[in-house]
């Protein structure tokens, strides 16, 4: 079966062209929003407003929490949101998602083996 994965570069180009976009957070953003922001509710809607590719070829999404009086603006890895069932993207999500925390792991392997 042949890889149909989309790259990083295209995944961002997809993922602007629905800018903005409403998202939920995964369990590590949650607890950080909870950290930073006390009126935080258990599962917030996340007001995703930009999407950048960083140095290390990682996709990072800057929100805003709804329903917050702050104003806020924070920014995440993409691998920390999850898009709705019916977003036109979330298919790709997923698959990045394995790819990161492939790519991940073996950076840490390689850290623990002495080889970077």
């Amino acid at each position: 079966m042949p890889n149909l994965a989309l790259s990083e570069h295209e995944l961002l180009w997809k993922l602007r062209k629905t800018l903005p976009f409403e998202a939920r957070g995964r369990t590590e953003l949650i607890a950080f929003l909870k950290r930073r922001l006390m009126q935080v509710r258990a599962a917030p809607t996340l007001n995703v407003t930009n999407i950048y590719m960083v140095e290390d070829g990682g996709l990072v999404c800057q929100f805003q929490v709804k329903g917050t009086n702050s104003g806020a603006t924070f920014v995440a890895p993409l691998e920390h949101f999850a898009l709705s069932t019916g977003h036109p993207v979330t298919r790709e999500l997923s698959q990045y998602r394995l790819r990161s925390s492939r790519r991940s792991r073996q950076l840490r392997q390689a850290s623990a083996g002495g080889r970077i």
